[in-house]
Order: structure tokens, then sequence, then C-alpha cells
């Protein structure tokens, strides 16, 4: 009877242990950070939002000691939304050094600063790259005449970026009031979600200076960082932007354009689909090359040889997995460097396949997949393989290149051949006279 209920005492545990990796692998379980309780209620919409599209929402807020991502070597969200922009310092639990951590072991964050925004939040934008400007945005021309209070901080931005992976269907402008951010380095992991437009500054009185870096289009207010390891980061320089209040609002621009409604909700949903993984996921199967009039993997290939690399790419689009139908995705086959370049041809079922020659040099080479675009997640293929050059029985009898010599060869025995004839016939002849 103990080893009977041993027994079921392990069956319970494997099936709760399956139950977990399930929503492990669901990317649902989110750890929402705040620095007021009031912010549940202002920004009910946006929570509301997240719960939609399954998300289980933890709520903490910042200085609580419970906020762990990490428990017994297992993490315990795969989202994070920090919502604590006047924090100087998070709690004990919730350290930079962690949340560093929890982003370099593939997971995804959602940050929103503030005017007055604190060091914390600061620091987390900074070690993803993104440097939070003092100050306000401002614009003159495209300020909401409704919600201003007199300073046209509230911006209406009508720069949204037009990658549908990223913003979707995102309508209308957006109302805006925060502060500016710029990118650190320029290494093409940073893109711009939500910009200025040519009369927006960001400025700490309130005033334009002609040359600075925050003007126009170069003023930063929603940005992103899609890392090599396929984590997301979203950082917005304005918590309001997510209120119920800005939600709801229309949009009266001191241009003369009005709006029913501001793309805010919008824009806010897409942004949570992106940035938490529920779009723009690539994965690969089924890699495969062979010669051609072969179907099996070679254990080598030959200098010359005419070969075929396929494999299958599906994208997440939300719900499933389908195929994906990019036409930019390219093979290289490389050793040190690449000796042939390729672009992969789909064929409206998932599988992309290009035919090549293998090149004249022999050594061990490589299949190299790396595709990085903005929106969607890397995607990175190296399969490896030996080429031999021709063995000695696999040479053609006669090679074109050598036919000169050939014809040298062949010339020669008939100049020999001629001059002995003449060296023989014409020396008697001068002998006898």
């Amino acid at each position: 009877e103990a080893l009977e209920a041993g027994m079921k005492s392990v069956a319970l545990l494997l099936c709760l242990a399956l139950c977990f990796s399930g929503v492990v692998a669901g990317g649902k379980r989110t750890l929402v950070v705040y620095d007021s309780v009031d912010v549940r209620s202002t920004h009910s919409t946006f929570f509301s939002q997240l719960e939609e599209l399954g998300h289980k929402l933890t709520y903490a807020t910042a200085d609580a000691d419970v906020a762990k991502l990490n428990q017994y070597g297992e993490y315990m969200y795969d989202n994070l939304v920090l919502f604590a922009p006047s924090e100087t310092q998070l709690s004990s639990a919730l350290t930079l050094e962690s949340i560093l951590q929890f982003i370099d072991d593939g997971n995804n964050v959602l940050v929103a600063a503030d005017n007055d925004v604190g060091e914390a939040t600061r620091a987390v934008a900074a070690e993803c790259g993104i440097v939070l400007e003092d100050g306000a945005v401002y614009d003159h021309v495209n300020y909401d005449t409704k919600l201003d209070d007199g300073y046209h901080a509230v911006v209406a931005a009508k720069n949204v970026n037009k990658n549908s992976k990223i913003t979707g269907n995102t309508e209308g402008p957006v109302l805006f009031r925060g502060i500016g951010q710029k990118f650190r380095n320029d290494e093409g992991l940073h893109f711009k979600i939500v910009s200025g437009s040519a009369t927006t500054f960001s400025s700490v009185n309130g005033e334009a200076k002609e040359g600075s870096s925050s003007f126009g289009k170069n003023v930063v207010m929603v940005s992103a960082l899609q890392a090599r390891n396929n984590a997301r980061v979203t950082v917005s320089g304005s918590l309001e932007m997510f209120s119920d209040r800005y939600f709801a609002a229309g949009v009266s621009s001191a241009n003369g354009e009005k709006v029913a409604k501001s793309g805010n909700e919008a824009l806010s949903k897409n942004i949570i689909l992106w940035t938490f993984g529920g779009r723009g996921l690539l994965r690969q199967s089924n890699v495969h090359f062979h010669k051609e009039g072969e179907s099996a993997r070679p254990y080598e290939l030959r200098i010359k040889d005419d070969i075929e690399f396929s494999l299958d790419v599906e994208e997440f689009d939300g719900e499933k997995w389908v195929p994906f139908a990019g036409k930019d995705m390219q093979v290289e086959f490389v050793m040190l460097d690449p000796y042939v370049r390729a672009f992969l041809v789909p064929n409206g079922k998932g599988k992309m396949a290009v035919s090549f020659k293998v090149p004249d040099h022999y050594g061990v080479f490589q299949f190299k997949i790396n595709y990085f675009r903005e929106g969607y997640g890397s995607l990175v293929v190296a399969e490896q393989i030996t080429v031999r050059p021709f063995r000695h029985n696999e040479y053609e009898r006669y090679i074109k290149s050598a036919y000169p010599y050939y014809a040298s060869v062949f010339l020669l025995m008939s100049g020999f051949f001629v001059f002995s004839f003449f060296f023989i016939h014409t020396g008697e002849k001068a002998k006898a006279e």
C-alpha cells in the first residue's frame, strides 16, 4: 500500500509538472509592478486588454518584497510590466540585476516612464541601450487643445511605425504626455514605435533649441529593443498614454485636425501583442540538403556538386503557427567567408528552398541563415558539411582547359618528325655532292 501511494504521488507530481510546463510555454504569466495602487483604476482598460489576451496577472507594488521574478531557480513569470516611473529604487526582490537576467534569459518587459522619472526606470532603460531624457516633449502645432494645460505638452503624435507586426492596424493620432528618449548606440537592435513630427522637440524648459538632437523626427516617444535571443523590451516615455482617459479621449489638434477617438487603445493592444510574444515569432524545422537527383542527406559533398537546400519556416500570428511567406531570407555557404549567398524561395506552404553549385574550394563549410528583421524574432540556422576535391578517378578523361597542352605535345612530335625527315634526307644529298 505504501508503494502504491508513493506511485500515485509521483504520478500527481508529474501531472502538475506537465501543467506547469504548459503555462511556461504559453508565456502568459505576467507580473505588474506599479508605484501606486491608483494605477489599477486609472489604467483598468490596459489591464483588461492583458487579461483578454490570456495573461494571468499578478500585481505588486514596487517596494514589495514578494515581487520575485525567480524563485528556486525557476522563473515565476514570463513577462514584466514596470509601471513605477517615480521609484528611485525597487524592492530587494526586484533588483536591476534580476531584471537584466530576466531579459538575458529570453523574457519580455514593458516599461513606462513619466516626466518625474526615477533612477530605477532610468537604469533599466539605460541597460537596454535607451537613454531617457530630462524635461518633456512639446509640440506647438500638433498638440491636443482639450487635454493640454497650456504648455503644449499633450502631443498628438502621428508618426507611428507602419510595421503591421508591431503596431497592427493602429489609426488616428496617439496622445502622448511624457519624456523623450534616444538610443545609446546603433546596433540595429532598437527601433522607433512612436516618434515626433517636424515641429516636435524635447526640452527641459519648454524652449526649442536649433541643432538639438532631440528635435523633429529624432524625438523618440516609444521605442523597442529586439534582442538577439528573441527577448523584447518596449519603453514608453509616457505612462499616461496607457490610461483610460487617453484611451477614451478624442483628438482636437491645434492644427485643426479632429478625430473622434485617439489611437492609444489600438496601439496599446498591439504593443502588448508584440512585446509579449503574441506576434512576429518564427520557428524552423526540417532543415535538409541533398544532391540534385537524390533525396538522402549526404555525408559529404564534392566540389562543383549541384545541391538543393531547404527548410520549413513558420510564423506565429497570435493564434496559431502559419507558413512564413517572406521573400528576403538568405542562406550562405560559408567557410570563414561566404562563398555562396542566395535567396530562399517560398512555396506558399512554409517550405523555402534554393539550388546552387558547390564552389571550387574544399574544406569544412556551413549552411548559415541569420534572419533578423524589424518586428520578427531572429532565426538562426547552422549546418556543417565537409566538401572534398575530386578523387583521381573522377576527373574527366580530357580536360578542356588542357587542350592547348595536348596540342603542344602533338605539335612537338610533328615538328620532331619533320625535322628528322629533312635532316636525314637533305644531309645525305649534301655529302654526295
